[in-house]
């Protein structure tokens, strides 16, 4: 018998070999199954579902800090929306409310206000390279950093081509719809979501009391920023003296609208992690669904369901 042909029917060899093939067969099943992760919302929507028939519902958050594409629009529609010749050296808008005009930051601080971009997000894109774009504003005061010291949102749809800032145009603004975050910063907690034929505005605002923390999200009409649905996606009790800790977390899904030309229906998927201790009982995860009523202009809770 040839040395080679010994080497098939030595058991240890035999062994190596099934074990290489079962590797390589691992390696090729994960590759053939794999999800892009480079979007996290996408691989998300491709999970399995907790709620049938729907899925996750993306949110495309703000960046912690703008993009030097960004950066730059965001400095030429500053200068264009307050008419200025530079910003100061924190990239923010320095200019004096008109007690006629801007009544709301007159009367509560008259002197300079300081307005920057948080972010800036693309609508929209047609086929010739245009933009339409919603440009985010915080505006404050000079010291107005406390805790519970939260800047004015505000907002400027525009216009732009190929992101060059001489193609900026402005469709619409507002410099004061309502006051969110803390320590004079809004925070990264604000997402644009699509709502099937619509897009919106998604808030995040966390708080506590007597020893919980809570989340409250709101989403806004795009249109008119109207408030459409409020609700609870967080809770813990973190900060109560208790052996027994847990997290309640809330998702997001959705589904289309029986009328392709209203917004998606929601449902909000709650499910709760015990973090230490032993309850006596475990809240069931439980689903709440949601459907935007015209009549109503919102979302209104589906008992039905």
């Amino acid at each position: 018998m040839s040395k080679s042909s010994s080497l098939w029917t030595n058991p240890l060899t035999l062994v190596l070999i099934f074990l290489a093939l079962a590797w390589v067969f691992a390696i090729a099943k994960y590759c053939a199954n794999r999800t892009d992760v480079s979007n996290p919302g996408e691989l998300a929507t491709n999970l399995a579902s907790p709620v049938p028939n729907y899925t996750l519902l993306t949110e495309n958050n703000c960046p912690l800090k703008l993009s030097d594409q960004n950066e730059t629009l965001a400095t030429a529609l500053l200068q264009q929306y307050f008419r200025l010749d530079s910003l100061n050296r924190f990239q923010e808008a320095i200019w004096t409310p008109n007690p006629q005009i801007d009544t709301l930051f007159a009367r509560q601080f008259a002197g300079p206000w300081e307005t920057y971009i948080e972010c800036i997000q693309t609508l929209r894109t047609d086929s010739t390279g245009a933009t339409e774009n919603i440009a985010l504003l915080a505006s404050n005061f000079q010291d107005n950093d406390c805790r519970t010291c939260a800047p004015y949102i505000g907002y400027i749809r525009f216009r732009a081509q190929n992101a060059d800032p001489a193609t900026i145009v402005i469709r619409g603004s507002e410099r004061a719809l309502f006051k969110f975050g803390a320590y004079g910063a809004i925070g990264d907690q604000i997402s644009l979501i699509d709502l099937g034929p619509s897009q919106a505005l998604l808030f995040s605002t966390a708080y506590t009391r007597g020893g919980l923390t809570l989340d409250s999200t709101t989403i806004y009409d795009l249109d008119d920023f109207r408030p459409i649905l409020q609700v609870e996606r967080y809770e813990s009790n973190g900060g109560e003296d208790t052996p027994y800790l847990y997290e309640r977390k809330g998702e997001l899904y959705q589904h289309p609208n029986q009328d392709p030309y209203l917004p998606t229906d929601l449902a909000l998927y709650e499910y709760t992690t015990v973090l230490s201790g032993q309850p006596e009982e475990v809240a069931e995860p439980r689903t709440t669904y949601y459907r935007y009523l015209p009549d109503a202009l919102q979302y209104v809770r589906m008992d039905n369901q």
